[in-house]
């Protein structure tokens, strides 16, 4: 491994964000300064989809790509959630007056987000 003969001070020039992110905690305490917003912030534009389609320039990925893959993640979504709902269960959610009876939708909402993980895996 060439980064072994670099020294400590020098590797941060050539990790990037994820590979500091990824780091165990006793060579990031020698090797990363950056500060708890700093950390923070990169943590968002790794893992939250609407901050990284935008503000991540760091993975290399077509900007039409990524946003094309969330317009169809976000669709498939809501198609299958569609499909767990029937006529019956909107007409009890608008006699009850909009009122949403949580745990006895539990189960297609967990349902739903399972097939539609699994369809865009």
């Amino acid at each position: 491994m060439l980064i072994k003969n670099i020294s400590f001070q020098k590797r941060k020039e050539y990790l990037s964000e994820i590979e500091l992110n990824d780091l165990p905690y006793k060579y990031a305490l020698l090797i990363d300064d950056r500060n708890n917003s700093s950390y923070y912030w990169s943590l968002l534009k790794q893992k939250n989809k609407i901050i990284s389609i935008f503000l991540n320039r760091e993975d290399y990925n077509f900007i039409t790509m990524k946003i094309s893959l969330f317009i169809l993640t976000l669709n498939l979504s809501f198609t299958v959630n569609a499909l767990f709902y029937t006529d019956e269960e909107i007409q009890k959610i608008n006699q009850a007056q909009g009122s949403y009876n949580l745990s006895k939708q539990i189960s297609s909402i967990i349902y739903s987000a399972i097939i539609s993980t699994f369809i865009s895996f």
